[in-house]
């Protein structure tokens, strides 16, 4: 079967700055008889055209592409055929860029003066690390831009002293060594009160105990802010602590949940809360203690 060498330098890698030209060199491709050599990313074949080129001798073959960009960043395959076999050989290539645009923009816990925006990284990093976020906001009314902050690390900024009434639009870009990149926009946010984190249910009542569970249940809250009620969030303590701790992983759907992992002979109690769009409201109070025991008939 044939036998590939890559370019020792390009065993680990290529990195090419955006707009330079990637250059990827099979510098020894053997076989009997001579194997066809095609190289490929993604599944897609290259074939030569005004910025792809391929230069190939019967024993060697350099893929050069022009004005590298971000969705040239890849893992490049030279693959070479004769009919007694097939070898492959991978190349990975980076192409250092500014970030693409970052994901797109959330707003939630809005009232007349300040609302919270979150998004997600960039899909396209531009080969390093993003090293913050620059936001952006304007009125729907206007054209104009304003900066509203940098240096941003999160993906999660609070935007405050706006203006109750006014309809925004907020736009976040990303910043790497190499600069600032495309942003992303949101839809327009108007500053009102719409609604409030909702009312604590009902007190929890015990359902089923055993050694090292309790199934609880409660009701839903009288006030649910103006807003549907998402989901709840369960937390135990123990009788004797000072600290409520989480129960459930994620947002609990349902008006029972089973706690699991408790420690046998241990007296627990069990707080609810719920949560709509403006997030979470008041814990309910807390169930009778329980304690953690097998039930034997």
């Amino acid at each position: 079967p044939p036998t590939i060498t890559i370019d020792p330098d390009m065993k680990d890698g290529v990195s090419v700055r955006a707009g330079d030209t990637i250059v990827i060199s099979a510098s020894k491709i053997v076989g009997k008889p001579p194997p066809t050599a095609v190289w490929s990313k993604g599944g897609r074949e290259f074939k030569n055209s005004d910025i792809i080129n391929i230069t190939s001798t019967p024993t060697s073959s350099t893929l050069a592409i022009k004005y590298a960009s971000r969705k040239n960043t890849g893992v490049y395959i030279i693959t070479a055929s004769n009919p007694f076999g097939i070898k492959e050989e991978h190349v990975k290539v980076k192409v250092l860029d500014v970030p693409g645009p970052p994901g797109p923009i959330e707003s939630s816990n809005v009232s007349a003066e300040k609302c919270t925006l979150t998004w997600l990284p960039p899909e396209e990093d531009g080969g390093c690390s993003i090293k913050s976020y620059i936001l952006e906001k304007r009125e729907t009314s206007r054209l104009q831009w304003t900066k509203l902050a940098e240096n941003i690390i999160d993906c999660r900024y609070v935007a405050s002293k706006l203006i109750k009434g006014n309809e925004y639009i907020f736009r976040v870009s990303a910043v790497n060594q190499y600069g600032t990149g495309d942003s992303s926009q949101s839809g327009p946010v108007k500053m009102v009160d719409s609604y409030r984190p909702p009312g604590p249910p009902s007190t929890p009542e015990i359902d089923t105990v055993s050694g090292n569970a309790v199934t609880i249940s409660w009701k839903r809250p009288a006030q649910d802010g103006g807003s549907d009620i998402r989901g709840y969030c369960v937390e135990r303590k123990e009788r004797r602590g000072m600290r409520w701790v989480r129960a459930c992983k994620r947002t609990i759907p349902d008006l029972r949940f089973k706690v699991q992992g408790l420690s046998e002979g241990v007296e627990y109690e069990f707080r609810v809360t719920a949560e709509n769009k403006a997030g979470f409201g008041e814990p309910s109070e807390p169930s009778h203690p329980v304690m953690t025991r097998d039930i034997v008939c």
